[in-house]
This record gives structure tokens, sequence and C-alpha cells, in this order.
């Protein structure tokens, strides 16, 4: 006689093994895309405070610079580093996955006594 096909053992086997692997990969699967949206908007914020230090020293932000210098604290749109081609206009949040409103989102940067800067996002 030619069997055809599994015995119902084989197959509860199967997906009770299936389920097991399941059940601890989904949480570090999860883990893993969560860890990896915080890098990715760390790297933003790095990448834009870089370029808030370019805007500062570019003829774009001399007005800016010179408030600066004067008041230690100064805050920039990302408009204006958009404007002066910094960065591109379509800024990627990877939290929310929207894109920033560049007219509305800032970069504060505060300078302390010693002459470290300090960036604040509004996002």
């Amino acid at each position: 006689m030619k069997k055809n096909g599994f015995t119902l053992i084989e197959l509860i086997t199967v997906v009770a093994l299936l389920s097991i692997i399941g059940i601890i990969m989904i949480p570090k699967i999860s883990t893993a895309f969560k860890t990896t949206n915080a890098d990715q908007l760390e790297n933003l914020r790095e990448n834009l405070s870089l370029s808030a230090d370019v805007f500062l020293e570019s003829t774009c932000g001399k007005n800016y610079s010179d408030q600066f210098k004067e008041e230690k604290y100064i805050k920039i749109y990302l408009s204006n580093l958009v404007s002066c081609g910094l960065i591109d206009n379509n800024v990627y949040n990877p939290t929310n996955g929207e894109y920033f409103d560049v007219s509305n989102e800032y970069i504060e940067i505060t300078m302390n006594d010693i002459g470290l800067k300090n960036y604040h996002f509004s996002f």
C-alpha cells in the first residue's frame, strides 16, 4: 500500500515546533525594529547638529552666528538649513514614519561657559 501525505502526529509536531520558534523569535524581532528606529533617530540628530554647525559657520548663517556669539543661545529652524542647501526638504522621522514639517521643527543650540554646545531638538 502506498502512503500519501503526512500523518496527524507529524503535522501536530511541525505546528508545535513552529509555534515554539515563533514565541521565542517575535519579541526579539520586535526589539530589533525598535532599536533600529532609535539608532536612526540618533543618527538624524547627529547629522542635523553637524548641519547646524556648518550653517553657523557659513555665509547663510552669518546673522545667526553673530547672535549666537553674543547670547550663547540660538534657535535654527530646519527650513533655514534647507534654504542653505545643507539638508533635503524631505527629512524623515524614523519613529513615526512621517516627514518633518521643516518650517516648524527647529534646533536650539546653547553654549556653556567653557564653550561646549548643547543641542535640543523640537522633535
